[in-house]
């Protein structure tokens, strides 16, 4: 028996499924873009180095936010993306899929101006949800819609807001030979992958405070078709055709939000 198949052209099709890429809050002050803070010292976030094995930094960024009853806003940015769990999952699809699967962001917010302690954490998070909503439709996710917020949140937070979307693939199907039995067609159908992700705004003082958050794929992906290669889809021989990813949401939640708990500002010395 002779059978032969594209298994690059599969797991290529696959990898496509959990293309999800989200960053977390910038929108600068269309007036004062981020290059007119070159001699504003804003201190970092900090994040506990001890939870960010298998995470790297990506972009690091400060800038001036608009101002606001009061208020400006500075800030400085930092995001992450988990790249052992995209390591991972490029060896389970033998180098086929090689993308952004799980982010974190983290912001300290410093704010100046005479009515900071008006710049309430229920203010803050307004922003910082509009533009995570505005990264997850930039990374094609859509019908973006905000949730109940899961039972799992970073503990220091005073405000979340969580949202779900939906992420679009195609089926698939290839063709393969049977000796016998001929020509043979595998498939996959499409469908979506929801996604979520969340952010957290807190206050420490009146003029501190932080934002973070993330995005993650909210289920697993598991499918699985079957052939029948005797032209009999209930006795006889069949091929199944399987595809999981490993994407383990609950796991990817619970690294973001032990992130965000960790987040606190680098000291002045």
């Amino acid at each position: 028996m002779e059978m032969r198949t594209s298994r690059r052209a599969f797991l290529g099709a696959v990898g496509t499924v959990a293309a999800v890429s989200v960053s977390g809050c910038s929108s600068p002050d269309e007036g004062e873009k981020s290059s007119d803070l070159s001699g504003v010292e804003i201190a970092k976030p900090v994040v506990d180095s001890g939870k960010l094995e298998g995470w790297e930094e990506t972009d690091a960024r400060k800038m001036k936010m608009q101002s606001e009853i009061g208020t400006t806003p500075y800030v400085s940015f930092r995001t992450f993306e988990n790249v052992a769990f995209r390591e991972r999952v490029k060896n389970l699809t033998l180098g086929e899929f090689d993308s952004p699967l799980a982010k974190f962001f983290a912001a300290h917010i410093d704010l100046r101006g005479y009515t900071t302690i008006g710049a309430t954490p229920e203010r803050l998070v307004g922003p910082a949800a509009a533009e995570l909503k505005a990264n997850m439709r930039q990374s094609g996710i859509k019908n973006i819609r905000e949730v109940e917020v899961g039972a799992n949140t970073p503990d220091v937070a005073k405000q979340t807001r969580e949202y779900e979307g939906e992420f679009h693939y195609e089926g698939f199907s290839d063709t393969m030979m049977h000796e016998k039995a001929g020509e043979i067609t595998l498939k996959l159908d499409g469908g979506t992958l929801p996604v979520r992700g969340f952010v957290s705004t807190w206050k420490v003082n009146s003029g501190t405070g932080f934002a973070a958050g993330g995005a993650y794929p909210a289920e697993s992906f598991q499918k699985a078709s079957t052939t029948s290669v005797t032209g009999n889809e209930s006795v006889g021989l069949n091929l199944i055709l399987s595809a999981d990813l490993g994407l383990q949401p609950t796991k990817r939640r619970v690294e973001i939000v032990e992130l965000a708990n960790s987040v606190t500002i680098e000291s002045n010395s």
